[in-house]
C-alpha cells in the first residue's frame, strides 16, 4: 500500500492536488499495514516524505510559471502578428490589427491568469519608457474570500428552501424513522454586464507596454470595483437580531463578536464566519483602539477569532460592516473580462481608438444561506448589546 501511495503522488495531476488534502484514509491504511514492523514504518515514512517533497517542487514550479503568465503575456500572444521592433523599441500597429479584424479587435483574457497579477507585476521591454513600475491589477476583496467559478450559461437556476417541517431524531430499533418535509422553490439569476470605455490617442497606445499597464490596470480595476459594489448592494443580507447577548460599555470588538455569534448560533455552527469586511476608516479605528486593559483591539480580534480574516473595502460605508461565511457568497464568471479596441464615428481620422473593458458575471446567496451573514452598522449592534437599551 505504501508503494501505491508513492506512485499515486508521483503521477498526480493538478486535479489530484485537491484530493491530496483529503488523504487521511490512504495514509491510515499505510500506517496500519506497517504498524507491526519498525523498518517498514521508517521506509514508508521516508518514501512518503520524499514523494511529497518532489510533488511540492513540481507544483510550486508549475504555479510559479502560471503566475508569470501575466496579462501582458496574453495580449502579446494575441497581438504577436502586429508587434515589431523599431530602433530597439517594441511597438504595436493597432491600425493594421483593427483593419484585419473587421474594425472589431477583441482581446480575450483568462481570469485565472488575471487573478495572479494581484501578487505579480508587469514587465516592460522598452528601456526608454518611464513606466518601469510595478502596476498590479487590484482584485476586489469579495473574489478573495467568496466561492468563485466559471459559469457554463448566461443564467443559473438554483433551488431555495422556503420552509419545512420535521427534523432528524434518534430512532429506536424497529421504530419508524423521523420524516422531514421541505418546501423549496426555484430562482433563476441572470448574468449582469459591467463595463467601461475610454478613448485613447494612438500615440498613447502606440507603445505596447503602456497599452498593457494603463488599459488593464485602470479599466479592469474599475470594472472589478464596480462588480464588488454591485454585489454588496444587490444581495440582501440580514441585520443583527440576536437576543440575549449583552456587554457593559461595548466597543467595536464587542459588536464584531456579537455578529459572529449570531452567524454561528443561528446555523448550529453549520456556518463559520471566515471574513469581516469593513471600511478603511473603521479598520484604522480598530487598529489604533485599545481595550480597558490597554491591549490593542485588533490584537484581541486576531487572538480570539483567529480564523476570521479582516479585509478593507471602500464599497462598505464607514460605520458599517459585513461579516459571514463567504463560502456561501457565489460568484460565477459567464463572460470573463476582456478588452475590446475599435473605432467609433470619426475616430480613424482623428487618430483615436476606443477601448472597452467588460465582463458578465452572475452572483447570488441562496435563501437558506442568508443566515451565514450579518450586515449592519457598528452603532446599531452596539446599541442592541448595551444592557438596558
Amino acid at each position: 500500500m505504501a508503494k501505491k501511495l508513492v506512485d499515486f503522488l508521483k503521477d498526480a495531476s493538478e486535479e489530484d492536488v485537491k484530493k491530496f488534502e483529503a488523504m487521511d484514509e490512504v495514509i491510515a491504511d499505510n500506517v496500519k499495514e506497517a504498524m507491526y514492523d519498525d523498518a517498514s514504518i521508517k521506509e514508508s515514512i521516508k518514501g512518503l516524505e520524499d514523494t511529497i517533497t518532489d510533488l511540492k517542487a513540481k507544483f510550486e514550479t508549475k504555479n510559479d510559471k502560471e503566475m508569470r503568465k501575466s496579462i501582458e503575456a496574453q495580449l502579446r500572444e494575441q497581438l504577436k502578428s502586429y508587434i515589431s521592433i523599431v530602433e530597439g523599441v517594441e511597438k504595436i500597429d493597432l491600425k493594421r490589427a483593427i483593419n484585419e479584424n473587421g474594425k472589431d479587435l477583441r482581446l480575450k483574457l483568462d481570469m485565472k491568469a488575471a487573478g495572479t497579477i494581484t501578487t505579480g507585476s508587469i514587465l516592460y521591454l522598452n528601456a526608454a519608457s518611464d513606466d518601469n513600475a510595478v502596476l498590479p491589477l487590484q482584485e476586489n476583496v469579495l473574489r478573495l474570500v467568496s466561492d468563485v467559478t466559471p459559469s457554463s450559461a448566461r443564467a443559473i437556476t438554483i433551488a431555495e428552501i422556503a420552509a419545512g417541517e420535521g427534523d432528524a431524531a434518534v430512532v429506536a430499533q424497529g421504530a419508524a424513522k423521523s420524516q422531514m418535509d421541505t418546501d423549496y422553490s426555484e430562482r433563476t439569476i441572470q448574468a449582469v454586464k459591467i463595463a467601461v470605455w475610454e478613448k485613447f490617442s494612438e500615440e498613447t497606445l502606440y507603445d505596447f507596454p503602456a497599452f498593457v499597464s494603463e488599459c488593464m490596470r485602470i479599466m479592469l480595476s474599475r470594472v472589478r470595483l464596480k462588480e464588488e459594489s454591485t454585489i454588496l448592494g444587490g444581495v440582501s443580507l440580514p441585520a443583527y437580531t440576536l437576543q440575549g447577548f449583552e456587554v457593559a460599555t461595548p466597543n467595536y470588538f464587542d459588536a464584531i463578536v456579537a455578529a459572529y455569534t449570531q452567524v454561528a448560533s443561528a446555523s448550529g455552527m453549520s456556518f463559520r464566519p471566515n471574513a469581516l469586511i469593513l471600511n478603511p476608516i473603521d479598520f484604522s479605528t480598530i487598529l489604533s483602539a485599545k481595550t480597558t486593559t490597554g491591549a490593542y483591539l485588533f490584537e484581541e480580534i486576531e487572538r480570539r477569532l483567529p480564523n476570521l480574516q479582516i479585509i478593507q473595502s471602500t464599497n462598505i460605508t464607514a460605520g458599517n460592516f459585513v461579516i459571514g461565511d463567504f463560502n456561501y457568497m457565489h460568484i460565477r464568471d459567464w463572460q470573463p473580462a476582456e478588452i475590446s479596441v475599435g473605432w467609433v464615428n470619426d475616430d480613424f481620422t482623428k487618430n483615436l481608438v476606443t477601448v472597452v473593458a467588460e465582463e458578465r458575471v452572475i452572483y447570488y446567496v441562496k435563501l437558506q444561506d442568508k443566515a451565514a451573514f450579518v450586515a449592519d452598522s457598528f452603532s446599531n449592534v452596539i446599541t442592541a448589546i448595551t444592557p438596558g437599551e
